[in-house]
């Protein structure tokens, strides 16, 4: 009985708007420990997301939120940022103060010296 994790789904609400179906989901695993790590669904396909996995008191039972999306698209489409960052399907551009004043510096040099 100790070895036995149980995944249960919850409260199914599908969107049709942003073409994805939302559930609550429990994990109970009584008597062992699951980490973070461990609980991470989200490596099956890009369209199944799990957002807040919580441990409650006890270490008995977890639950979270589960997302599934139609295509990849639209999860690409309405996920926020930070979470496409998780699934490597977003990378942030760095655009630092410095970086933009030696572009500016740059195409006016370019511009001063190409009009000769």
């Amino acid at each position: 009985m100790k070895d036995t994790v149980t995944m249960q789904t919850g409260k199914f609400m599908s969107n049709r708007q942003l073409q994805w179906e939302q559930m609550v989901i429990d994990v109970l695993h009584p008597g062992k420990h699951l980490g973070k790590p461990s609980l991470n669904v989200q490596d099956y396909t890009r369209c199944h997301l799990c957002v807040g996995l919580r441990t409650h008191f006890g270490g008995v039972k977890t639950s979270g939120l589960g997302m599934i999306y139609d295509s990849l698209r639209y999860s690409k489409k309405n996920e926020p940022k930070h979470g496409l960052g998780r699934l490597d399907l977003y990378e942030k551009t760095s655009k630092t103060k410095q970086n933009k004043t030696a572009l500016t510096g740059l195409a006016q040099w370019i511009e001063r010296w190409s009009a000769d």
